[in-house]
């Protein structure tokens, strides 16, 4: 059995707990991959990451990959209006419109989606970039969404027909939303 002494076993717990932590810079590398490309580490699908910016429109954004990494989504907001944001992409699946271009002259088009958490349903409507391959929604947090997303277990992510287009899992979501609270309020 290997002794450790007392003070190098309290560094050790201490570093254990703070090497976990995402850097300030961090973001999505790749499926499951948070961090930078030479620094990374895995992150669970439906764990909810607080990303802190210098960003002024949206200085903190919390950020989870679906189930089975099947999409990606980013919620922020703006502290000066309030306003608030969902960004949905990384999606490859066929639950949702994915036009290859939309005319100058044409609106993009929008998918209705429902947000369910529990037995609350939550209906938005998407914006499809096809040059990004992004989905946005705009207004997103709304008091009963919020005491939904940070108490619930798990988001559903359906169409307009009822189809799923992904799973969300709510691991840390009640920090995520405090996180959110904290910056929209200042």
């Amino acid at each position: 059995m290997i002794c450790i002494p007392r003070l190098l076993a309290a560094a050790l717990t201490g570093a254990a707990v703070v090497l976990p932590a995402l850097p300030v810079s961090a973001q999505w590398v790749a499926s499951g991959r948070w961090g930078s490309e030479d620094r990374w580490r895995y992150v669970t699908p439906g764990s909810w990451q607080v990303l802190r910016s210098d960003h002024e429109a949206h200085p903190v954004s919390i950020h989870a990959e679906g189930e089975n990494h099947l999409g990606r989504i980013a919620i922020w907001c703006r502290p000066d209006s309030g306003e608030s944001m969902l960004q949905f992409d990384a999606y490859r699946g066929d639950a949702l419109h994915q036009p290859l271009a939309v005319s100058a002259t044409a609106s993009p088009p929008a998918d209705r989606v429902t947000l369910v958490i529990g037995e609350q349903r939550f209906e938005r409507a998407l914006q499809y970039d096809p040059a990004q391959r992004v989905w946005t929604a705009r207004d997103m947090l709304d008091e009963a969404f919020l005491q939904a997303f940070a108490w619930g277990s798990r988001m559903q992510m359906l169409n307009a027909q009822g189809a799923e287009i992904t799973s969300f899992r709510l691991n840390g979501s009640g920090a995520a939303v405090s996180a959110l609270n904290a910056a929209c309020q200042e």
